[in-house]
């Protein structure tokens, strides 16, 4: 309601003032219509005034040069004298000048018209009769006239125009005046239309922000509830995962006590089940952290190179169980400034997609690399290879290419994509069917002071730090080391 006011107030203020401006314009057009009026008014009787001085000058001359006599050139210079003051600032045929007695006989005229009779008007005989020096007459008001006495005889000059000349002595320039004012008005009178229907649409626009604002809220209240309960619920489920990993392990190595060949293979299965459920709790985790905006990055001094090495050793095992080939391939590019855990985990991920779609006898190379200002971070397979359609979807969430003959959740891809966005870079994929693939990350180089080397024998700080799928924390560390441990052990069925 305040709005419908407000909206009220602005348009009826600018509806006074814009009514306030056409008055003004009006009337001003007006007043400067009745100025020019007068002033035309005012040069006819000076038109007349001057016609009756011309004629008396020459009558003088006459009566002086031949007294008692009417000179012959008398005649011709006094009607040549009305014809000037006819022809004077009026268009041809306009202005009629008369020189006429005191019984309004015409005695000359403007334009050789013939004399002795009477003005042919009887109102304008009328109106100089009544004395009047200047006035309308005709049909209406439809001529103006204005007389001037003579002082050498008893007669008079009458000067008459049209009473429309008083009015636009250009034509229709007042007309156009008038034109131009009701167009203005006209322009004036859309311009407030649109305004209102501006100040209605922007009414509308801030009643569905308002809508859209609190949606937002809603949408935000919504996916803040959520993080907290997949983290409560990670919490929750990895706590007992990590005891039925734990004592599956001891179980199989016999540490309980011996089993039997069946068991062993059902303690297995147990065993391999809890890993991959703990890396999809992880993944889903991780991705709910990085869509709300929680993923923290820890960035620090690291060689990517001696990162690398470590993932390699960490899935060698795996490769060899599945009888792969896994190749490593590097250069030596210097300490760089990135979250160790995160770039582990993007190289886990690529190396564990990469395994798991490459068949027995086939290879799979990391290659880490400077690319410019770039950390290139490459996979490539001799696998089933992706489809062209396929592969502008591959790094979707829940999507898997070709998962009929493979477990896992399709989260893998999505989190190395957002990881890797997270911190600037960007990721690609270039693969023919039945020819394998090549997975890039390029992460941005941020220079950093060289870091001590490890003591040799030692891994490193940050080594068992992720899962075999990639996921970062306790449940990882456990995840990778248990699965190290177990190498050379026969494959169990997830």
């Amino acid at each position: 309601m305040h709005s419908s006011w407000k909206r009220l107030t602005v348009v009826s203020v600018l509806g006074v003032l814009l009514a306030g401006g056409v008055g003004g314009l009006a009337l001003e057009l007006v007043q400067s219509q009745s100025q020019t009026s007068g002033q035309l008014r005012r040069a006819a009787a000076a038109r007349a005034s001057l016609g009756a001085a011309l004629i008396n000058s020459a009558m003088q001359s006459a009566q002086a040069s031949s007294p008692g006599q009417r000179a012959p050139w008398v005649g011709p210079l006094l009607t040549g004298y009305l014809d000037d003051v006819a022809q004077y600032n009026a268009h041809p045929g306009q202005a009629q000048v008369f020189l006429i007695d005191s019984r309004d006989r015409i005695i000359l005229a403007a334009g050789h018209r013939s004399a002795g009779g009477l003005l042919p008007d009887p109102a304008l005989r009328r109106a100089l009769g009544a004395g009047a020096a200047q006035g309308t007459f005709d049909a209406g008001g439809g001529r103006f006239f204005a007389a001037a006495t003579l002082t050498a005889a008893p007669w008079r000059v009458v000067y008459t125009l049209p009473t429309a000349a008083l009015y636009g002595a250009r034509g229709d320039a007042w007309s156009l005046s008038y034109i131009l004012l009701a167009g203005f008005a006209v322009v004036a009178a859309v311009c407030l239309f649109l305004l209102v229907r501006l100040l209605a649409g922007s009414d509308r626009l801030a009643r569905m922000n308002t809508v859209l604002a609190e949606r937002n809220h809603e949408v935000e209240e919504a996916t803040e509830a959520k993080t907290r309960f997949v983290a409560k619920m990670s919490h929750e489920l990895r706590t007992p995962l990590n005891a039925v990993i734990g004592f599956s392990e001891l179980m199989h190595t016999g540490r309980t006590g011996p089993l039997s060949k069946r068991q062993r293979e059902f303690v297995g299965i147990i065993r391999a089940s809890a890993d991959h459920l703990l890396t999809l709790i992880n993944e889903v985790l991780d991705l709910s952290k990085i869509e709300s905006g929680h993923m923290r990055l820890d960035p620090e001094s690291i060689d990517p190179v001696l990162v690398a090495t470590e993932c390699v050793s960490s899935m060698r095992w795996l490769a060899a169980d599945r009888r792969i080939r896994l190749e490593f391939q590097a250069a030596a590019v210097g300490p760089v400034s990135l979250d160790p855990a995160r770039l582990r985990q993007v190289m886990l991920n690529f190396l564990s997609n990469a395994i798991k779609f490459t068949g027995a006898g086939g290879q799979v190379t990391l290659t880490v690399a400077r690319d410019g200002d770039r950390l290139l971070i490459a996979v490539s397979d001799t696998g089933v290879g992706i489809a062209p359609a396929d592969q502008e979807r591959i790094f979707d969430e829940f999507v898997q290419v070709g998962a009929c003959a493979h477990s896992g959740s399709g989260l893998g891809l999505a989190v190395t994509r957002q990881i890797v966005e997270a911190q600037g870079g960007e990721v690609s994929v270039t693969s023919r069917l039945g020819s394998g693939s090549t997975f890039h990350a390029w992460l941005p180089w941020i220079p950093a002071a060289a870091m001590p080397a490890p003591p040799a024998g030692e891994a490193g700080p940050y080594a068992g730090a992720s899962g075999m799928a990639g996921t970062a924390g306790t449940a990882g560390t456990a995840g990778t080391g248990e699965r190290v441990r177990r190498a050379g052990s026969p494959r169990v069925p997830a």
